[in-house]
């Protein structure tokens, strides 16, 4: 159990957060503030009574915690008026800089790019830019250029079915709110040397320098591990290494961050003029922390990283050897502060917690076993550290990737020191590779522990049951592993104590019944048609049971991680035929569904159909579509071109027909009554 009063930047950090969480979830501000003074005006009674708490320093701080919080709602909703969107189009023609390359497809580059320009509607704002790959090279299209683009700004388009990955949303916590297609792209000769410029000048040259001496997987592993250019990666890399559980080592994070640390720290301390932790020796090695991390992207990662390895480095100088809670609270205010949005990243969120598992875990693993040699002191620390950030990530990691590698220890120990002696030879090529004699030496070295590596994670791919797939968990779920684990944590510090374990154990009991909750509450009957490009997919939910028409052979990956969201336990799959009314619950409910191949419907009328389905642009008359099911609601799902849509849009607004696409809103959801 944690000691807060020894810890209250951590204390801040949670209440920072929990603020940017608030005003995601659109709390009203008048809300916190009748709750804040609910809470202080309570504490000011208990404090002029004769009631007292055991923890009155807690129940003072109170107010303090609260203005914390409303810092975290003001910094949300003011990073959220910097952010432009769009419900129309509207014209750019700007100067910009290119901030981040995206995946390019067949045709065109994706790029977020800045606004550099003081006449656009748009200065200071970031756009997602969409260049023909007939307008630019390759090679000018990068990292710090400058560019003028000249076309329409669209809104971004939202994810299309429920639990799909939202592109709107995750360009939206990047701080980008419209999308546009360029015309016409002029590159400007004259770059401008800003910094983001400078360190892709020498990442080009750190890279072409590393491709003279590797080339393949081992070229794309030691770019990604030493510079962190993850962009070099190959599909089949990034299966292997996330197969053995070590996707990290090639994330720049503490594990880089602290080898360039203690490089800086031991190689300095060979010279009889720096002292060994002395305040200059920690300066060049926090520089070097620093420009590494700049390097390499300055990613969430690594920026932590290198905060939490500057407090560490201060902490050295004072006489403080241990990295603290603290470090970590400041590292997640300082970055927040910065930008509101981080803290809904996946890196953030992994980075924070395996740092708070080596943190709060691994000290409780490590004390179950004492090694008496030094050896297996080391692979005991290495095996408990890993086991500990997996433990407190491993939650998210399901709930985001649906995959558990099963020997990611076993990936721990080949993967981490050889990373270690990899970036040590990689930062050793890249500053004295230009001796004569030591670039082949280098090079070798390099080569061949990067090869030690691939035959270690291939034989851990090739192990059986070396990865389990499908695992899909609801975001309840989620919720309540962490509060089992905490309250695991809690029941273990009460016994240690010798107090009363009674409130330990009903966290526990609240746990596993939070973990069952979805699985008590059966969802409303509705039916969902599905927002799919090539295949018309319907689903009928009725409490737990589920029933799935599609013309394809899979179910898309969302669908299953909306059946678990929804408590639905029992699924069928059958082929949906055009043509044919479906009845359900009974025969209550009906929904008919039509293609391109169907007929114009007969005039008799028939009420209990429900959902009318228009598929693959199907030559149907709206009006006489009404006459036949005068109460029902007609879908167009997304296998209709858009002009059709369109028009039956128009014709349905004109009669007042209730028309809708599934385009609009995603999946169309339309929920039966029960007394229906």
């Amino acid at each position: 159990m944690i000691n807060w009063s020894l810890f209250p930047l951590l204390r801040f950090a949670i209440f920072f957060h929990a603020g940017i969480l608030l005003a995601d979830f659109d709390v009203s501000l008048m809300f916190l503030a009748i709750c804040g003074l609910a809470i202080i005006a309570f504490n000011l009674v208990v404090r002029r009574t004769m009631f007292y708490f055991a923890n009155v320093a807690l129940i003072r701080s109170i107010p303090l915690l609260l203005a914390i919080l409303s810092l975290g709602f003001f910094s949300y909703e003011l990073k959220c008026l910097s952010v432009q969107k769009l419900d129309t189009a509207c014209p750019v023609s700007a100067r910009v800089v290119v901030e981040k390359l995206g995946a390019s497809s067949t045709n065109h580059y994706s790029a977020i790019v800045l606004v550099d320009d003081s006449s656009s509607n748009f200065n200071n704002k970031k756009l997602l830019a969409q260049i023909r790959k007939s307008q630019a090279n390759e090679s000018e299209i990068k990292e710090g250029a400058c560019l003028e683009i000249e076309g329409k700004a669209v809104p971004v388009q939202f994810g299309q079915n429920p639990y799909q990955f939202d592109y709107r949303e995750h360009l939206f916590y990047q701080g980008v709110g419209a999308m546009v297609w360029c015309k016409h792209v002029t590159v400007i000769t004259k770059t401008s040397y800003s910094l983001l410029y400078i360190r892709n000048k020498c990442r080009e040259f750190l890279l072409h320098r590393l491709s003279q001496v590797l080339s393949g997987s081992n070229f794309e592993i030691a770019a990604a591990l030493i510079l962190g250019a993850k962009h070099e990666l190959s599909p089949m890399t990034k299966h292997v290494f996330s197969i053995a559980g070590v996707m990290h080592v090639l994330a720049v994070s503490g594990l880089h961050v602290g080898i360039i640390y203690f490089i800086g720290i031991g190689f300095l301390g060979l010279f009889r003029v720096f002292r060994k932790n002395s305040l200059f020796s920690v300066i060049i090695s926090l520089l070097l922390v620093w420009s590494f991390a700049v390097l390499t992207g300055l990613s969430i990662s690594s920026y932590r990283a290198a905060i939490t390895i500057t407090v560490f480095g201060i902490g050295t100088v004072m006489g403080e050897r241990k990295l603290t809670l603290n470090a970590t609270g400041l590292a997640a205010i300082l970055i927040s502060c910065l930008d509101p949005f981080s803290i809904f990243r996946l890196g953030f969120q992994l980075s924070f917690l395996a740092l708070l598992g080596i943190l709060i875990i691994n000290p409780i693993l490590s004390s179950l076993y004492k090694p008496r040699f030094r050896l297996s002191k080391w692979v005991w620390n290495l095996l408990t550290m890993s086991f500990s950030a997996q433990i407190i990530t491993c939650p998210i990691l399901v709930y985001n990737f649906h995959t558990f590698p099963t020997y990611f220890f076993l990936g721990n120990l080949i993967a981490i020191p050889l990373a270690f002696l990899i970036l040590s030879a990689g930062i050793g090529f890249l500053t004295f590779g230009q001796i004569p004699g030591l670039e082949d030496v280098l090079g070798w070295v390099l080569r061949m522990l990067i090869q030690f590596l691939h035959l270690g994670l291939d034989t851990i791919n090739e192990i059986p049951y070396c990865e389990i797939k499908s695992l899909f968990i609801s975001k309840y779920a989620v919720i309540a592993l962490y509060l089992l684990l905490g309250a695991i944590l809690l029941y273990r510090k009460l016994l240690s104590n010798g107090a009363n374990t009674r409130l330990a154990t009903v966290g526990i009991i609240l746990s596993i019944g939070l973990w069952n909750f979805p699985n008590m509450v059966s969802p409303p009957i509705y039916l969902r048609v599905y927002n799919n490009r090539k295949h018309s997919t319907i689903a009928f939910c009725n409490g737990r049971k589920a029933v799935v028409f599609t013309e394809c052979d899979t179910d898309p990956e969302h669908l299953q991680q909306e059946f678990v969201e929804e408590g639905i336990t029992n699924k069928r799959k059958r082929k949906l035929k055009f043509g044919t009314q479906y009845r359900f619950g009974s025969g209550k409910y009906s929904l008919v569904a039509l293609d391109g191949n169907c007929t114009q419907p007969s005039e008799i009328c028939d009420s209990s159909v429900k959902v009318v389905l228009l598929a693959d642009n199907c030559p149907i008359n709206i009006e006489q579509l009404n006459r036949s099911w005068p109460q029902a609601q007609i879908v167009a799902d997304g296998t209709n071109n858009w002009k059709q849509m369109k028009k039956w849009e128009y014709k349905a607004d004109k009669l007042s027909i209730p028309f809708s696409q599934t385009s609009v809103d995603g999946a169309f959801t339309y929920f039966f009554h029960q007394k229906e």
